[in-house]
């Protein structure tokens, strides 16, 4: 996923080729607001991204930004992963198709899925 951050109010938009979507989280409200047209498993995604957020600290987001971006998908990826194993067996799991199923660019992605799946498997 390809996110733009505008560090200023918090807000994310993905850079996706169904049109553009704005999520923006309050981490003093603990709430958030999604704007745009996307799938229910899309929806999803970007819930549990800005949730990976909850606990970073605004006033360090634009000098921590990676950190807190990286840390933002390794949240979603290990909770995608965690609702996969809970339907299917841990030797039918695949990296690659997981990755390919939730738009995850096996770029960043392939270190960042196997490295959660082991943590959650133990394998």
């Amino acid at each position: 996923m390809s996110y733009w951050m505008n560090t200023r109010s918090h807000s994310i938009s993905s850079l996706r080729p169904c049109g553009s979507v704005e999520a923006s989280i309050s981490p003093m409200s603990a709430s958030f607001t999604l704007i745009g047209i996307l799938s229910l498993e899309e929806r999803e995604e970007v819930i549990l991204h800005e949730l990976g957020h909850i606990n970073h600290n605004p006033a360090h987001y634009k000098r921590l930004l990676y950190k807190y971006e990286n840390e933002a998908d390794r949240f979603m990826i290990r909770h995608l992963i965690s609702e996969e194993l809970a339907q299917y067996e841990v030797s039918d799991f695949n990296w690659l198709q997981f990755a390919e199923r939730h738009k995850i660019s096996t770029t960043w992605g392939e270190d960042m899925i196997q490295e959660e799946f082991y943590k959650l498997t133990g394998s």
